[in-house]
């Protein structure tokens, strides 16, 4: 689904053409919704290149976003330096009723059984951010933090 197609105010053709991952990727590098990991390096070595330029952390990263020698995480998601690789679920029910598209959840974090009909070729690429082929098992800790059984641990037990 491009952004177009959504009831908005007039916006032009070149922001009419991007997909909502497009809008979102560029929301958070513009700093108006919270998004970590922010950088595609570790902020301690960000930090420790910026005192090797002998610069601050805010002038080196800021060079760096406009010459491109960093990039924001929220360009890549699919690159496997910017995934979480943890989740803690406390009191939620996220993979079935919480969240909404839990087989998304199912394929795109711990690649288990799914039940997605679509072909993602068949879909509308973003422009904005980097696409990857096979992306899936992005989690090596799931830890579910509840006091009964619900859908989400059964799920996660098959």
């Amino acid at each position: 689904m491009s952004a177009g197609e959504l009831p908005t105010a007039d916006v032009g053709d070149e922001m009419r053409r991007l997909t909502i991952i497009d809008y979102c990727a560029k929301v958070a590098c513009m700093g108006w919704v919270s998004n970590a990991p922010q950088l595609e390096i570790n902020p301690l070595d960000v930090a420790d290149a910026a005192e090797k330029a002998g610069m601050a952390p805010v002038d080196y990263v800021a060079k760096g976003l406009k010459e491109g020698t960093l990039e924001m995480s929220c360009n890549d998601p699919e690159n496997p330096k910017n995934w979480p690789y943890n989740m803690f679920i406390f009191h939620s029910n996220i993979l079935v009723s919480s969240g909404k598209g839990h087989d998304y959840f199912l394929k795109y974090l711990p690649d288990t059984q799914n039940g997605l009909m679509s072909v993602e070729e068949d879909c509308l690429k973003p422009t904005e951010e980097k696409q990857r082929d096979g992306v899936g098992d992005k989690l090596d800790l799931f830890a579910l933090l509840d006091f009964r059984m619900n859908a989400t641990a059964l799920r996660m037990l098959t």
